[in-house]
């Protein structure tokens, strides 16, 4: 999305109102007013012939506005500015904001549609599917939708456990066993470049659960909803260390320093939330234990 604005001079002062008070002889003499003041309307006209469409007008026109003063205004001056001179530069930018979010959002869904054709079925490229929500989930949360967004990792849990029951998708290597694995922070979702590995497909069930959990935990985190991370941080500690058994590489007190220090990164995160927020966790009736575990 874009805006022209056109921006027109104080009546009587040419240009003078935005160039200072120098300005206006030059412009008299020059006939610079005289032109300023006559083509303003054929400009105006011919912009919005070019550049609006049907749909859509991309052209917006100041007008009124007040010399600019010698000195700076106080506070005292621009509140006594005509706050309706910008009304609709702003609804245009409201419009244009709210246009390019639900294009981005339709885009993103058709995605998410597309690659969840052969959900369930025997070599679906979860991959692909999962780093289309994430998107979709990222952009709900820089608007502020962060309810939305921890929505759309609660689905893919969901799609996640249920292919992994199925065996629709299959993760080759446990993982775990990477340098410092042991002792990295849970729920530091930039510790690795989790995105790369994912498109790259070389992310293990280990990092891949990790990020996942991270990424909700997160939202929960910023939303106030610290019990809800509480309550699901035991069951996916213990869930992942019953899985990380599998990799015959890790032996027990590999796996127990990683629960360890699991959890101490869990209590240590939620309590800075709660000292954010002086203390105080919401509560939501929706804060339900995660199928996944």
């Amino acid at each position: 999305e874009y805006l022209i604005v056109l921006i027109t001079p104080p009546e009587g002062a040419g240009i003078s109102g935005l160039a200072g008070p120098g300005a206006a002889n030059a412009d008299a003499k020059s006939g610079m007013s005289r032109f300023m003041t006559k083509s303003k309307g054929n400009v105006l006209e011919k912009a919005r012939a070019d550049f609006n469409t049907c749909k859509k007008e991309h052209v917006v026109q100041l007008s009124r506005l007040p010399p600019v003063p010698a000195a700076p205004l106080g506070r005292s001056g621009l509140h006594s500015m005509d706050p309706t001179i910008w009304a609709e530069l702003l609804t245009k930018m409201r419009e244009a904001a709210s246009s390019t979010f639900t294009t981005t959002i339709e885009a993103q869904e058709q995605e998410i549609a597309r690659c969840g054709v052969t959900r369930g079925q025997q070599g679906w490229d979860f991959c692909s599917y999962f780093l289309a929500k994430d998107s979709l989930a990222r952009t709900l949360e820089a608007v502020g939708l962060k309810d939305d967004a921890v929505g759309q990792y609660e689905d893919l849990e969901i799609v996640f456990a249920q292919a992994m029951q199925s065996g629709a998708v299959a993760f080759a290597p446990v993982g775990g066993d990477d340098p410092n694995d042991d002792s990295l922070p849970l729920l530091d979702t930039t510790k690795k470049p989790y995105a790369d590995l994912i498109r790259r497909r070389e992310i293990s069930l280990f990092d891949f659960r990790c990020y996942l959990f991270a990424r909700k935990s997160a939202l929960l985190g910023k939303m106030g909803r610290v019990a809800a991370v509480m309550r699901e941080a035991p069951l996916f500690i213990s869930a992942v260390g019953r899985m990380l058994r599998r990799n015959k590489r890790l032996g027990s007190q590999w796996i127990e320093s990683w629960i360890f220090s699991a959890a101490l990164d869990v209590v240590e995160q939620c309590q800075a939330w709660l000292i954010q927020r002086g203390g105080q966790s919401s509560t939501s009736t929706d804060d339900q234990l995660s199928p996944a575990f």
